[in-house]
């Protein structure tokens, strides 16, 4: 029996060992990890230290531009680009760092078994202004599909109405990307215009002038094309609120928005963002304006909410607002200032203290900028800035 037990002792203790550690492998594939856990009842002067086995959860971390620093409950742990691994489940306070940035932080929340993406936009300190024209504009509306800019100016060599591609190459005062869309004669002075106003498919443009009624024109045709003169707008706007309404519905019917939400999805007062998946309401009470964001993307990243209260103002403190072109952010214009905030109200910045003339802040399609109209000088024509977010 001695001998038996001798020579099956080690295939035995081999055979354990590797099912041990074939078990371990498993669970740690499976997300398990050995923690230590120090347990105190209250009553211990030296609290206990317990090896515990629980799954664990992911944080992958980036940063528009990475190569920051990433630092969890203050203590450096990597640079962005990064993947933290085998992290206990729960609440932890993340700092993005990058020299030249404004400060990225946020409470994230690690879940069992689950990768919580985490994408923090970095914002120049001092982000500079630099001009995008040098010829006088009066107004400028961004299109619905956010890659053209309309323009009225009198300073170019063709006086009129301007579109300016955003899309096609890099915005400088140099612009090779812009077309005259209507040409200022002896009967339509476009560049005398008060306001700009795209149409819902970005089809047609109208010009509000001053005290003559409106102009409609076609953004297909040639800049010698004779515009539609309108004394009342009446029939345009609910012509362009049926279009509006109808890409409200498509999207609130594609995303299968609940029909509680999707009432206030199309109404006249919800504004979509740029990925048609989220859409924005200001919510009033007696007292103050509240800005909700409604989140349907499908799947809903890990850690984000459907319904999000972004910000809250009184009634006479509240900004403009328009959509950042990665729909995961907002611009908010209030007074003098140009802000940025993530849509779960997280990391309100400041992008711009200055003259911003018309309360209007548009999003270059990379979302590397920030158009304005402002001047430096008051016998200075006003013109369009860009404001460097990175």
């Amino acid at each position: 029996m001695k001998s038996f037990k001798l020579r099956f002792l080690p295939i035995i203790l081999t055979l354990s060992t590797v099912t041990f550690l074939t078990i371990l492998s498993l669970l740690y594939a499976k997300g398990y990890r050995l923690l230590v856990n120090v347990s105190n009842t209250g009553h211990d002067i030296y609290p206990t230290p317990r090896i515990v086995l629980r799954k664990t959860g992911i944080l992958a971390v980036r940063s528009i531009p990475d190569s920051a620093k990433v630092y969890m409950n203050d203590n450096l742990v990597d640079i962005t680009n990064a993947t933290l691994s085998s992290l206990s489940p729960g609440k932890y306070n993340l700092k993005v760092i990058k020299e030249g940035f404004e400060i990225w932080q946020k409470e994230v929340v690690v879940f069992e078994d689950l990768v919580t993406d985490i994408t923090a936009l970095l914002v120049l300190k001092g982000g500079g202004l630099n001009p995008l024209t040098n010829t006088g504009v009066s107004d400028f509306a961004l299109s619905k599909n956010g890659e053209m800019l309309a323009y009225l100016t009198k300073g170019e060599e063709k006086p009129g109405l301007w579109v300016l591609q955003l899309s096609d190459s890099p915005l400088n005062i140099f612009q090779t990307n812009k077309r005259v869309l209507a040409l200022d004669s002896d009967k339509f002075s476009y560049s005398s215009g008060e306001a700009l106003f795209w149409s819902p498919d970005d089809q047609e443009i109208l010009v509000k002038m001053n005290d003559r009624g409106y102009l409609l024109l076609d953004t297909a045709k040639p800049p010698t094309q004779i515009p539609i003169i309108l004394s009342r707008t009446q029939d345009i706007f609910n012509k362009w609120e049926n279009l509006d309404l109808e890409n409200k519905l498509s999207n609130a019917e594609g995303l299968m928005i609940p029909n509680n939400i999707k009432i206030s999805a199309v109404s006249a007062n919800s504004v979509w963002s740029p990925d048609g998946e989220k859409f924005y309401l200001v919510e009033k009470d007696s007292e103050y304006n509240i800005i909700m964001v409604y989140n349907f993307e499908d799947p809903l990243p890990i850690g984000e909410s459907r319904i999000n209260l972004t910000a809250k103002f009184k009634v006479d403190q509240t900004p403009n607002i328009f959509w950042y072109s990665d729909s995961k952010h907002l611009i908010f214009v209030t007074g003098r200032t140009i802000s940025l905030v993530n849509i779960d109200g997280t990391n309100l910045v400041e992008l711009f203290s200055g003259d911003v003339i018309g309360s209007k802040a548009y999003s270059s399609p990379s979302g590397d900028k920030v158009i304005i109209l402002s001047k430096f000088k008051s016998d200075a024509p006003e013109n369009l800035y860009t404001i460097s977010i990175r």
